[in-house]
């Protein structure tokens, strides 16, 4: 049977659940990459951020059930990408901020 994802509605989407998705540098990480990627598969990301594979399903996991990216099954992989609408209808600020922070440099 094929794995299904679910997604919450647009109007189901709070900052709470973003802030708190994006509060994690390694889900943060992952939506900054996913911005300039547009698209990756879940396994492409095990490289960069050097975790178990359960510990990363569940960061991508957060960030699908708050609102801020799509994952579509597609035979082994999971493919995952950016839900724009949830930054460009409904918090458009919020996408300048992540990509803000980005050229932020911490001492």
């Amino acid at each position: 049977m094929p794995r299904v994802y679910q997604h919450p509605l647009l109007e189901d989407i709070s900052l709470t659940q973003i802030f708190f998705a994006l509060s994690d540098p390694v889900r943060l990480k992952i939506i900054r990459k996913l911005l300039i990627i547009e698209k990756l598969n879940s396994l492409d990301l095990v490289p960069d951020i050097h975790m178990p594979k359960s510990t990363l399903t569940h960061h991508t996991k957060t960030l699908r059930e708050a609102g801020l990216t799509y994952t579509k099954p597609e035979g082994r992989n999971c493919w995952i990408s950016i839900r724009r609408e949830t930054f460009e209808k409904k918090y458009p600020e919020l996408l300048q901020l992540i990509l803000k922070g980005e050229t932020h440099t911490h001492d």
